[in-house]
């Protein structure tokens, strides 16, 4: 038995699911996959809008206003901070990078960086 299954077992079918792609068409999550950020080899591919928005705030480029400005701070930084992971363990491989970002597996085989307060 998987532990789907065994979920399902305990607590009945899933009522309702919010999708990585019903959550990126409401402005929720943004595709980052095309910065070729990777993490224990597979990409990072997805952060949420509250993160990017702080990158968006305290971005060194300017204007601040344009996305590929942020892009190129939050791969600057995430570089660095990819240096230091933090495994919580017994967590289901949730990482904690400085500044207090999360970095989860999501269903696109990959990794959703994202803060505490977006869980």
């Amino acid at each position: 038995m998987n532990d789907y299954d065994e979920l399902k077992q305990i607590y009945g079918p899933v009522i309702s699911s919010y999708t990585t792609a019903q959550a990126g068409a409401d402005g929720f999550l943004i595709d980052i996959s095309n910065m070729n950020l990777y993490f224990r080899g597979l990409p990072i591919n997805i952060v949420t809008r509250a993160v990017w928005e702080t990158f968006r705030e305290y971005t060194t480029y300017e204007p601040a206003t344009d996305d590929n400005n942020v892009a190129r701070f939050l791969k600057t930084a995430l570089q660095e901070k990819l240096k230091e992971p933090q495994y919580i363990r017994g967590s289901g491989d949730l990482f904690i990078l400085p500044g207090n970002l999360w970095l989860r597996p999501n269903e696109l085989r990959g990794w959703t960086l994202m803060s505490p307060e977006d869980n």
